[in-house]
């Protein structure tokens, strides 16, 4: 099978999603066969336990461009302005059985604390090289950021009404009492795995067999993104979290795919007459709760057109909390 057979079959999330602006060309491919030079880190190896019940679905963005992605069973396709959103199952056979989810939260962890404020770096497992599923031997990648937390609301609003394209104003409290907590550049899970990013691949391949290390990474450009996200977190009085990203769609039109596992919750929900998509994840690997929840839509603004996601890791947190957190985001 080729490895433009098996990307077809995408790499899963929070995930984990796939934005590729439509002027990219097919030359970005070949910078996925490249073997470029760079500085890279290692941290220690991790130990192999067996992992067979955890399913998982991965948020990854990768810039690839001319695939005709074929997943499994349609969840939902929206378009509003530029964005056009797909989320797709892609079968249960996420499993981990070379590593676990714990193992590559503490190796991301590891890596964030060796990272300035701002840096981005992707981090290479060689573990999962070894997993059944083509997904994870083809793209062992995963992204990780140190961004700093902005706390002050007034310091956090200037900056987000700043960014590209984001014209709406977000409320300082939710309902359920929801209040703000800090807010910062990026995603509050995962990250953008962007050309330089796929690059690396080759290079961190190699430096894992010559080291002996199976987890190794590279320090990425901050500024190779697609499209710019600000998150907010908000949290209560009993410490749960609802994470509020936004992300303005550039002129051109912007894609974004979704494999998750067979075994994800989806329903669409009315909200203020715009068509809301509710998903519920029991197997997120990024969380330590293990699980991730989400209502995400295309809201019509000023400038254009930007995606909105409400979610949280909380285990309490039901899709009814969701919908009235996304309610109140713009009193």
């Amino acid at each position: 099978m080729s490895i433009e057979q098996k990307l077809r079959q995408e790499y899963g999330m929070q995930a984990q999603r796939l934005v590729s602006p439509s002027s990219l060309d097919t030359r970005v491919l070949e910078r996925f066969r490249q073997e470029t030079a760079g500085s890279r880190k290692a941290v220690r190896p991790v130990s192999r336990i067996l992992f067979r019940n955890a399913l998982v679905a991965v948020v990854v963005f990768v810039l690839l461009s001319g695939f005709a992605y074929a997943g499994g069973k349609l969840l939902f396709i929206d378009k509003s302005g530029s964005w056009r959103i797909e989320h797709r199952t892609g079968g249960n056979d996420f499993a981990l059985q070379h590593i676990t989810a714990e193992q590559i939260r503490s190796s991301l962890k590891q890596v964030k604390s060796e990272l300035a404020a701002g840096e981005t770096a992707v981090v290479y497992f060689a573990e999962l090289e070894k997993e059944a599923n083509p997904l994870y031997r083809e793209m062992p990648l995963l992204v990780v950021s140190n961004m700093a937390p902005i706390t002050d609301w007034e310091v956090w609003s200037s900056m987000w009404k700043a960014g590209e394209g984001l014209s709406l104003a977000p409320s300082q409290r939710l309902g359920d009492g929801f209040q703000f907590q800090e807010g910062k550049e990026g995603y509050a899970y995962g990250g953008v795995m962007s050309t330089e990013g796929v690059a690396q691949l080759g290079p961190l391949r190699q430096e894992a067999k010559e080291t002996g290390r199976s987890v190794v990474w590279h320090q990425l450009p901050t500024s190779d993104v697609p499209v710019e996200a600000y998150t907010a977190t908000y949290r209560n009085a009993e410490g749960e979290r609802i994470f509020v990203t936004m992300q303005a769609a550039a002129a051109e039109e912007i894609t974004e795919k979704v494999t998750v596992p067979d075994s994800i919750r989806y329903e669409e929900v009315p909200l203020h007459g715009l068509k809301a998509h509710y998903q519920k994840n029991d197997s997120f690997l990024f969380s330590e709760t293990g699980q991730f929840a989400n209502l995400l839509w295309i809201q019509p603004a000023t400038s254009g057109t930007i995606k909105i996601d409400v979610g949280s890791d909380s285990p309490n947190v039901t899709k009814e909390r969701l919908v009235r957190a996304a309610e109140g985001l713009f009193r």
